[in-house]
């Protein structure tokens, strides 16, 4: 099922819900503040999780963390989606409540830069690493001769000029 975006909040009904859209925030703007506060914190505890795993290198845990941060990641994208749309009705409320959501954006942000950094340089010398490993197998293919067991080679197995590795 495709939901339609969230576009006009001038087609908002009284309660504040949007004709035809599953809306995810509650009516109540504080409650619906509220619920958007608990999604980010929820997102940025997930986000410092990657980072311990990060930092004490468990991939395992890092990866294990990604499905969990993905669907919370498209429930907070749907839910800001909302919030944006109804940010008039949001106009008035406590200023000690948007603060405590902006504050937990920027940390989020902040994390999940940092946490790209790392993974990035993980990615990297990943790279790196592997490029090195076959560029060393490939020089070791070049430098040693294989001789298998029926091989008529004429440079049998007891030649001492050439650098080989018997296969039987």
């Amino acid at each position: 099922m495709q939901h339609r975006p969230l576009q006009n909040s001038a087609k908002q009904t009284a309660t504040g819900t949007l004709p035809g859209a599953i809306n995810i925030l509650p009516g109540d703007k504080t409650q619906a503040l509220h619920h958007l506060i608990k999604l980010t914190k929820h997102l940025v505890d997930i986000s410092d999780k990657e980072s311990q795993a990060l930092a004490q290198n468990d991939m395992l845990s890092f990866a294990i963390l990604q499905d969990e941060k993905a669907l919370l990641a498209e429930h907070y994208a749907k839910a800001s989606e909302e919030f944006r749309a109804r940010l008039p009705q949001f106009r008035g409320i406590s200023p000690t409540l948007l603060d405590r959501l902006e504050n937990l954006q920027i940390q989020l942000g902040d994390i999940s830069k940092s946490n790209h950094a790392i993974v990035k340089e993980i990615y990297e010398r990943s790279r790196a690493n592997t490029q090195t490993t076959l560029l060393n197998a490939q020089e070791m293919g070049q430098d040693k001769r294989l001789h298998f067991a029926n091989s008529n080679d004429q440079n049998g197995p007891n030649d001492k000029k050439t650098n080989e590795v018997k296969h039987a």
